[in-house]
């Protein structure tokens, strides 16, 4: 019982808004502080994900600090779309479509599909030890994810999330090239619904506190645990607890990790503040 109530403890003090990175703290409390509206709010923490050579200067002095998730700021674009300028809604819509990747590997047990490419951009690492033309790092994270999945749906009794495809059910991952851990998206709308997972395309940055293959493992926790969540319900008030929930999912899964440490910094250094 104590460690549960110690990781929600950890769980609550990564969801404050001092414990973001420092560009983010900074829009996040321009909000707080009624200098921005809510539209504005949303607008900008799309550009820092998705366009950050479109923000204000003032954000952009601590910009290689990772973001975590990208998920609920997703959430925040697509429930609010109609908000946006028309502009900024042909911007997003062009940045939120799934990558186009050339190559495609199925799981050992076929329960994801990963796409990567081993050229420009969006490259992963091409170390093929087998030989057998799967980059190594994409076989051992869809050996990573089909873990997950049964940790998950099997071990912790979580419904299977729905589908996009009747003839191809497995769950999409897309390595692409990105200075953060990774975020699930989806297509449709509705109440629930399928999803899909964006992946840091190596995680060799030296701004990820966790990096390597253990980078993917604690993303893979967690963002499948937004695909399953999805598959529940969609509603914009539910998203700061299912990053809650993914967080602890990812101690859940990998107790021996840790990456959820790095937010611990940040409320030592504000104790001052309340929870």
């Amino acid at each position: 019982m104590i460690w549960k109530r110690f990781a929600f403890f950890i769980l609550l003090v990564a969801l404050l808004p001092h414990n973001l990175p420092a560009h983010v703290r900074q829009i996040e409390q321009d909000y707080l502080q009624g200098k921005i509206d809510k539209v504005e709010y949303m607008k900008l923490m799309g550009y820092r994900r998705f366009a950050p050579e479109k923000l204000p200067e003032k954000y952009r002095e601590t910009l290689s600090e990772p973001l975590k998730c990208g998920t609920s700021i997703i959430a925040n674009l697509k429930m609010n779309w109609q908000k946006l300028s028309i502009q900024d809604q042909q911007l997003f819509a062009n940045l939120l479509g799934r990558p186009n990747l050339p190559y495609s590997y199925m799981s050992p047990e076929g329960l994801f599909k990963l796409h990567y490419a081993t050229a420009g951009y969006n490259a992963v690492n091409n170390t093929d030890a087998d030989g057998n033309g799967v980059p190594d790092y994409v076989e051992e994270a869809g050996k990573i994810f089909d873990y997950c999945y049964h940790f998950e749906i099997d071990t912790l009794g979580y419904k299977k999330p729905p589908v996009d495809d009747v003839n191809d059910p497995a769950v999409d991952v897309y390595f692409s090239n990105s200075v953060d851990y990774g975020e699930t998206r989806w297509d449709e709308s509705g109440t629930s619904v399928p999803s899909y997972i964006i992946m840091n395309n190596d995680f060799s940055e030296m701004n990820l506190p966790t990096r390597g293959l253990d980078g993917v493992r604690v993303t893979a926790a967690h963002e499948f645990f937004h695909v399953i969540q999805l598959g529940y319900i969609v509603r914009e008030m539910d998203f700061y607890f299912f990053e809650m929930c993914a967080v602890w999912m990812e101690d859940r899964i990998y107790d021996n990790i840790n990456d959820y440490y790095q937010y611990l910094r940040y409320y030592l250094k504000n104790t001052d503040k309340p929870l």
